[in-house]
């Protein structure tokens, strides 16, 4: 259901579609509510969008709005679904829902569907079918999912000197709300694609097919004066990696911010493994702030003709702990360069990379959606 007592929430799918002849695409699918202050009075707006990157366009068609008004958004909560009219000439939709099952369990099935314009005003129309192999995981800590996105130094100084770089314990132990300090935040980090249909433009079917991978968020916040001006020129990396032969998924992000510094964060989830009291999976490996590095590889850098920007084609992930379980090293590699998306002011490069490496000792082949936010133009 929608949670009118915070400014941002929605949700968030991502992933890849695999043709029969080997052609991955990267698609993401997104509905969110942006509260924005208007003649100071707080006002709902939404946003919606789909974009879609196949090797034989080269680049992002996108389409969707962010000024839907709230009588355009129907959410409703058993069985779940949340549909959005787009303004425009004709108007567009996009729609998320639950087709099976119970939403955030295992099995359940989605369907993502979308019939809008793209950027140069063609047509862009879209059906994905996903079934969840591990259902939802708790990214945060405590009964809410709490997920911190920055310390203050006082924070930072006593969680390393007092509880060994755990955030964790710090937050079991000291009761701290970190207000406005981040967000609520689960994940459904491992579904199937089971079909899916594109049509673009003047292709009755740019593609098809009945494989891939995607991954969903579902995140709350709550924004101030502090945070906002903390994360205003803020930079960040995410990692959304997904290990389907071995049931796996693993969450990696690291923020950087002029005025608190870096946080990073890493934990490593598997199917049928120990849950909360609510259901959703705890990770089976979970790293302390000060044990993630993760590095550009020097000379992979592919430089955006549109905006100047440069991205890293390939990262090293190397993560460290007390016990084996704790040891790793990931190689992650873009699957095509242009994966920028530049909508208005807003840049972000964000797309499919391929995973190899080590994990606990053991070999490991994934995919992984990657998400690069140079500082200033955040949305």
């Amino acid at each position: 259901m929608d949670h009118l007592n915070f400014d941002v929430g929605g949700w968030f799918f991502f992933g890849n579609l695999l043709e029969q002849s080997g052609n991955n695409s990267g698609f993401f699918f997104a509905i969110q509510r942006m509260d924005q202050l208007v003649s100071g009075k707080k006002v709902s707006f939404y946003e919606a969008a789909i974009g879609f990157n196949h090797a034989a366009v080269g680049q992002y068609l996108y389409g969707g709005s962010d000024k839907i008004r709230p009588e355009n958004i129907v959410i409703t909560q058993n069985p779940w679904k949340v549909h959005a009219v787009c303004p425009g000439t004709p108007p567009g939709w996009i729609s998320m829902e639950l087709l099976s099952g119970e939403l955030g369990r295992p099995s359940a099935t989605y369907l993502l569907k979308a019939d809008l314009t793209d950027q140069h005003g063609k047509k862009l129309q879209a059906s994905v079918t996903l079934r969840d192999r591990m259902g939802a995981v708790q990214h945060g800590y405590g009964p809410a999912s709490f997920y911190p996105q920055w310390l203050t130094p006082l924070q930072r100084s006593r969680i390393q000197s007092e509880f060994h770089g755990s955030v964790d314990a710090y937050l079991r132990e000291t009761a701290d709300p970190m207000k406005c300090q981040g967000e609520y935040y689960y994940s459904l980090g491992l579904m199937d694609v089971e079909r899916f249909e594109i049509d673009a433009g003047s292709a009755s079917r740019l593609t098809a097919g009945n494989s891939g991978a995607f991954w969903m968020d579902y995140c709350l916040e709550t924004l101030n004066d502090e945070f906002q001006l903390v994360v205003a020129d803020s930079q960040f990396v995410f990692f959304a990696l997904q290990f389907p032969s071995r049931g796996e998924a693993m969450m990696v992000f690291q923020l950087d911010t002029k005025i608190v510094g870096r946080l990073n964060r890493a934990r490593r989830y598997r199917v049928n493994s120990a849950t909360a009291r609510n259901g959703a999976l705890l990770p089976i490996v979970e790293w302390d702030y000060d044990k993630i590095s993760i590095e550009p590889v020097p000379g992979t850098m592919w430089k955006s003709k549109e905006t100047g920007f440069t991205y890293p084609m390939q990262y090293y992930v190397r993560l460290n702990g007390q016990s084996q379980a704790h040891e790793g090293v990931l190689l992650l590699q873009s699957v095509q360069y242009n994966q920028e998306l530049v909508v208005e002011n807003s840049v972000q490069y964000q797309g499919l990379y391929r995973v190899m490496g080590t994990l606990g000792g053991e070999r490991v082949l994934g995919q992984a959606w990657v998400e690069i936010q140079p500082p200033g133009h955040m949305a």
